[in-house]
C-alpha cells in the first residue's frame, strides 16, 4: 500500500488515504472508506453541475489522486454523461 496525503476535490481539504500500487498507476477504487474531515466526502468524489439540466450531483472522479479532472458518473436525472479528456 502506497500513503498520500489526498487533496480533496470538493473542498480541497487535504487527508492521508491508502492506495494500492494499481490504483496509484491507474484508477482509484470507488471502495475507499476514508472520508474528507472538512466535507465527509469519500476520495474520488465531489459535486458537478450537468452540463444538460444543471442538476448538481456527487460524482466519482477515478483520476482524483492525480488531480485529472476526468468524471465517471451519469447524471441522475437526464442521464449526461460528462465528457472531459483526461489530463493524466
Amino acid at each position: 500500500m502506497i500513503k498520500l496525503e489526498y487533496t480533496c476535490f470538493e473542498c480541497e481539504r487535504q487527508f492521508p488515504i491508502e492506495v494500492s500500487d494499481l490504483e496509484y498507476r491507474s484508477s482509484l477504487s470507488e471502495s475507499h472508506t476514508e472520508t474528507c474531515p472538512r466535507c465527509g466526502l469519500r476520495p474520488g468524489y465531489a459535486r458537478v453541475r450537468c452540463r444538460r439540466c444543471g442538476r448538481r450531483y456527487v460524482a466519482f472522479h477515478p483520476h482524483a489522486h492525480v488531480i485529472c479532472t476526468i468524471v465517471d458518473t451519469a447524471c441522475p436525472d437526464c442521464g449526461e454523461v460528462p465528457f472531459e479528456l483526461c489530463t493524466c
